[in-house]
């Protein structure tokens, strides 16, 4: 798998199962302010902006209007 083998690379102290855990937690939320509709996300938890960082997948924004 492609986030196991680079998430090596990167010598993450986190394990793959604490990795997909972390990531399962992200989550966001639709608001409405004024009229215009966004999607927020809280901070990424522990080892998941690792595992972006392994991908090279940028992370979600923690604000975008949608």
């Amino acid at each position: 798998m492609l986030l196991s083998k680079n998430y090596q690379i990167f010598g993450s102290k986190a394990s793959y199962r604490e990795v997909i855990r972390d990531l399962a937690q992200l989550n966001a939320v639709q608001v409405t302010i004024l009229d215009k509709d966004y999607l927020c996300r809280p901070e990424l938890v522990a080892s998941a902006y690792e595992a972006f960082r392994a991908t090279g997948i940028r992370p979600p924004l923690k604000m975008a209007e949608l």
